[in-house]
């Protein structure tokens, strides 16, 4: 990250202004452009009381989802690099922006790997990595349940593009 910033220079745009910690944007900036270049943090969340607003220098009321409206703000702005602070959520609209200002950014399969739980665990698979027993289903119930049969219980059942806890159920038996 040190190397673009000495190439990229002053300005880093926020993806997000979730709830994050004074200390924890500061940190993430120091490690993107270092404490030599001068910056402005311009925070993006559709909702206008958003808690990292108040720790950047400009904000705007738009989702972070919204690639069009952030990539015309990022434009008018010249922004030099553009991040997200604890979400996953708005990798795809950094990755597409960033790509088309020709800034840097992670590849296109590290963005779908952290925000589709299947391909996620799939890229474990391939690699090595320890896994739970997993499936990709239907959410018809008798694929859930015939899944579920094959697995095993206890499980773990979530959405694949779902972040944190959002839509997570713990199945004990198969009766519960």
């Amino acid at each position: 990250m040190q190397k673009y910033a000495s190439e990229y220079g002053a300005t880093v745009f926020l993806g997000t202004a979730a709830e994050v910690t004074a200390d924890q944007i500061a940190m993430a900036l120091r490690a993107l452009s270092g404490d030599k270049l001068k910056r402005q943090e311009i925070a993006v969340d559709r909702n206008p009381d958003a808690y990292g607003f108040s720790f950047a220098d400009e904000s705007h009321n738009l989702c972070v989802k919204d690639e069009k409206s952030i990539l015309k703000l990022a434009g008018e702005k010249k922004i030099k690099a553009i991040t997200s602070l604890i979400s996953e959520v708005p990798l795809p609209t950094i990755g597409a922006v960033s790509r088309q200002l020709g800034l840097p950014c992670i590849s296109q399969k590290s963005i779908e790997a952290t925000t589709n739980k299947y391909k996620m665990r799939e890229i474990f698979k391939e690699n090595g990595i320890p896994n739970p027993k997993y499936a990709q289903i239907n959410i018809k119930l008798n694929n859930v349940l015939l899944t579920a049969e094959a697995i095993g219980f206890p499980q773990v059942i979530k959405p694949i593009k779902q972040g944190g806890q959002r839509g997570l159920f713990k199945i004990r038996t198969k009766k519960s």
